[in-house]
């Protein structure tokens, strides 16, 4: 690890926390013996037993300077050794200079064997979790995680205490200021940048493992890891939108390429963080989101597509399934749900809308003829045109879909009641007329012509199929018709006395 192996404390033979006298003795002393050309004393604390140090003029100063600021010599504290005066310390630490590596480690093993950090062990904790933490991470070996965990546990123990202050108190000037969250911070970064370096541990892995521990920085130093994951994924979100946006026919592809990119991803992070955690279930949702909508507007545009492809609706509930499966909130993953509901319905109506395009045109001129007689006055005339203009389509949609489809029943009866309609509007405006004239005689003479007329008309809808809903309120009007009819053309019709019947039993106006 370049942070334990190239600390400038080791590079000028210091433990944390020496004084700026001894500090300064100290850098002297070596400038001296390496302007003279030779190779600096081993009686300090460079411990040679952690390997190779480069020990040359330029090394010696630059490391000088990185011991100036109050910062820079705490973050090099953090990953090296000093003194708490104890008698343990004093033991490993010529344990070390000795490179007896083995003494040490039992020692401060020993020592950091309590449950809690004390005045009495928390020099042990940051000692020994530097030594773990060297142990995890050289260039010729593998990473080795069980040190690095332990290490990492035991630094963010002794990191989370209060006598973290003593590190600050031995290594910085009394005037610097800094909070147990910020050295907490400062140790994680100088960490993950040589995790990057060594490349033996993912960025979902290092999330994972410190997912396990307790320590103040946790929340904060996680979600700001998690945002530098993520923003790949935000990117590939963009991406899968723009290619949706550009041409829906290409929905689909966009969707299955972004699940592609980050499902495994996802996977990780929520195994490291949990379903629930609020990073995760953003950037979830976000995916989720927009495989969903590549999904709807995939099948949308195959809907209303001339050659729509064969499997599009399959492909369509295939991403709303994968878009389910990466929901957390409970608003997208109700747009998923519903989605799929409305798919399968649409596959369960399939046999039906098959049905329907075989009277697809049919359809279609019935529905223009209702339109154009809703606009045209109401008369008996209008009615019997509309009647027969309908008749060829009506027969057309009787003979593919059969006597009894719902759908056919449905639009005869709509031009059965339309019809009918027509007949009894003209009827009653008659009905006002007779009321109205002076002349009742002439006024019923038309009213009785124009019920024949009406009269030939319900025989063409007596033909008509119905639903059996509106059977009812036809017979209904087609009685009262009937029954007026048989009143009108009673010889005695014209009296005064019997007109005055026939008026008190008309038809009543729709």
């Amino acid at each position: 690890m370049k942070a334990v192996l190239n600390n400038p404390y080791r590079l000028v033979g210091l433990l944390a926390g020496a004084t700026a006298r001894e500090q300064d003795r100290q850098i002297k002393r070596l400038i001296k013996y390496l302007e003279a050309g030779h190779k600096p004393p081993q009686d300090d604390y460079s411990f040679p037993f952690l390997g190779a140090l480069d020990r040359r003029l330029e090394a010696v100063t630059n490391a000088a300077s990185r011991l100036n600021l109050d910062s820079d010599k705490l973050n090099a504290a953090l990953f090296w050794f000093y003194n708490g005066y104890s008698d343990a310390d004093e033991l490993a630490l010529d344990a070390l200079q000795e490179s007896n590596v083995s003494l040490a480690e039992s020692i401060w093993a020993k020592k950091t064997s309590a449950a809690e950090v004390n005045e009495k062990n928390c020099s042990a904790f940051q000692n020994f979790s530097t030594l773990l933490l060297c142990r995890s991470m050289t260039d010729d070996k593998p990473l080795d995680e069980n040190s690095l965990e332990r290490g990492i546990r035991m630094k963010l123990r002794f990191l989370d205490s209060d006598w973290v202050q003593e590190l600050k108190t031995q290594t910085t000037d009394e005037t610097f200021k800094i909070t147990k969250i910020e050295i907490q911070l400062a140790f994680l970064n100088i960490l993950q940048q040589e995790l990057e370096q060594h490349s033996g541990i993912t960025p979902i892995r290092w999330i994972s493992l410190l997912a396990a521990f307790d320590f103040s920085a946790k929340d904060v130093y996680i979600s700001s890891f998690i945002q530098r994951i993520t923003e790949p994924v935000e990117k590939e979100i963009e991406t899968a939108c723009a290619k949706r946006n550009a041409n829906k026919a290409n929905a689909a592809v966009a969707g299955e390429e972004l699940f592609r990119s980050v499902a495994n991803e996802l996977k990780e992070v929520q195994s490291a963080l949990g379903m629930n955690h609020i990073k995760y279930a953003l950037i979830a949702d976000k995916v989720a989101e927009e495989i969903l909508q590549c999904g709807i507007d995939y099948f949308d545009y195959c809907k209303n597509a001339d050659n729509p492809a064969e499997n599009f609706v399959a492909v369509s509930m295939n991403l709303s399934r994968k878009a389910q499966s990466l929901a957390v909130g409970a608003l997208v993953g109700k747009r998923c749900d519903e989605n799929i509901v409305e798919l399968q319905e649409w596959v369960n109506g399939e046999p039906e809308r098959n049905r329907q395009e075989k009277v697809k045109d049919d359809l279609e001129k019935l529905k223009l003829l209702i339109e154009e007689y809703d606009r045209k006055e109401q008369t008996i005339d209008n009615a019997k045109q509309f009647m027969l203009s309908a008749s060829r389509y009506l027969l057309h949609c009787r003979n593919t879909l059969g006597a009894n489809d719902n759908l056919y029943l449905a639009i005869s009866s709509k031009i059965a009641s339309d019809a009918q309609g027509m007949c009894i509007a003209e009827i009653n405006e008659l009905q006002d007329e007779v009321a109205r004239s002076r002349d009742k005689s002439s006024a019923m003479k038309l009213l009785q012509i124009r019920i024949m007329d009406a009269w030939k008309i319900i025989g063409l809808i007596d033909s008509m199929d119905m639903e059996p809903d509106f059977k009812d309120s036809y017979y209904a009007n087609r009685t009262s018709l009937k029954n007026l009819m048989r009143q009108l053309s009673n010889r005695n019709t014209h009296k005064p006395s019997t007109l005055q019947k026939i008026l008190n039993h008309l038809i009543k106006k729709s």
